[in-house]
């Protein structure tokens, strides 16, 4: 979100989110460089600011992944030096507790 700054003050001034949330993991077979690595999509859990009760909307963050050889070359995660994430999209909607 710090490549969006005006959408990520929109958010944070209109939402209270949830502590942790949850993202991709990258996996040691995939990579073992960024074995363990966080990428997205990344979704927490929200509400409205100051809004009583449990958390009522869910925000994921979508993102594109930029990987690089040491050349600078783009190429497929396996082979990456580099991982950077690009910002794509954020979507919110109701969230509704699996039961």
């Amino acid at each position: 979100m710090q490549q969006e700054p005006g959408l990520a003050k929109w958010l944070n001034d209109g939402l209270e989110f949830a502590e942790g949330g949850i993202a991709v993991r990258l996996g040691q077979n995939v990579n073992p460089r960024f074995g363990g690595l966080r990428v997205g999509p990344y979704t927490i859990l929200a509400k409205p600011k100051g809004a009583a009760g449990p958390f009522t909307l869910e925000v994921t963050v979508e993102t594109d992944l930029i990987c690089r050889d040491k050349a600078g070359k783009p190429v497929e995660v396996s082979e990456a030096s580099t991982i950077q994430e690009k910002f794509a999209s954020v979507n919110v909607k109701p969230y509704q507790e699996s039961k």
